[in-house]
């Protein structure tokens, strides 16, 4: 799972997406979290 996280941000922040502010970071965690659900992961809670 973690490897997949690292992944899909990274690759995330390839194609534009960052977390610099609150609401960019808001828009990349949904996107990681709808990426890792498809693929079958789940965020690990905070």
């Amino acid at each position: 799972r973690e490897a997949a996280f690292l992944l899909i941000h990274g690759l995330l922040h390839l194609v534009g997406y960052d977390h610099d502010t609150p609401e960019r970071e808001i828009k990349m965690r949904a996107r990681e979290d709808n990426i890792l659900e498809s693929l079958g992961y789940r965020r690990k809670q905070r």
